[in-house]
């Protein structure tokens, strides 16, 4: 199966429960490490596996919809993102240290990669955008265009520099920033 084709969700969960059953594609695995889109499903269905057991096959359609959206959730013929979680936010301990009014730290990861943000207020009702991406040490991180996104509206964008250095302005909005060269295409949460 070439990388831009994906298996279906039930034939991923197969594997995740069962690798070894000769029913399954052979290249399986191979395709599954080398395609985000599909090692982002069968990481997500390893996760529910691990919090519900092996009554995981056959997946019911509106859970392989709801993970197939997390996976993807792209216009469809979109190459797929892998979609990165949010590891921490300062906003979330603000109580705990004080006002968090002059910035923002958020720390995400998706598949070894870490996207570190500083947010901090700008002038006109824009905060600037500061931060790094940080892969693993075989992987480039320049040149990595860097898009802020309200829905389909374009906020802002760049691409990082040396070092794999983020800058840019974005207005005060919900946002999602999304992260993409070659094969590298990686989709955080929006941020409130």
């Amino acid at each position: 199966m070439s990388e831009d084709l994906h298996y279906p969700m039930d034939v991923l969960a197969l594997w995740v429960l069962h690798a070894e059953s000769a029913e399954l594609d052979p290249g399986m695995g191979d395709h599954v490490a080398a395609c985000l889109a599909c090692a982002a499903a069968a990481d997500a269905l390893r996760r529910l596996a691990e919090e519900t057991g092996p009554a995981l096959t056959p997946i019911p359609e509106d859970l392989t919809r709801r993970i197939q959206a997390l996976v993807n959730p792209g216009p469809a013929g979109d190459t797929a993102f892998l979609v990165a979680r949010l590891i921490e936010d300062t906003r979330e301990l603000a109580g705990v240290r004080g006002e968090a009014d002059d910035g923002r730290f958020l720390l995400f990861e998706a598949a070894g990669h870490e996207i570190v943000i500083q947010m901090v207020p700008g002038t006109g009702g824009f905060w600037e955008i500061r931060g790094q991406l940080h892969s693993p040490a075989s992987a480039s991180v320049d040149g990595v265009r860097v898009r802020a996104l309200e829905g389909a509206r374009i906020l802002g964008e760049c691409e990082t520099g040396d070092g794999g250095e983020i800058s840019m302005s974005v207005p005060a909005l919900p946002y999602r920033l999304e992260l993409s060269r070659g094969a590298l295409r990686i989709r955080t949460p929006e941020i409130h």
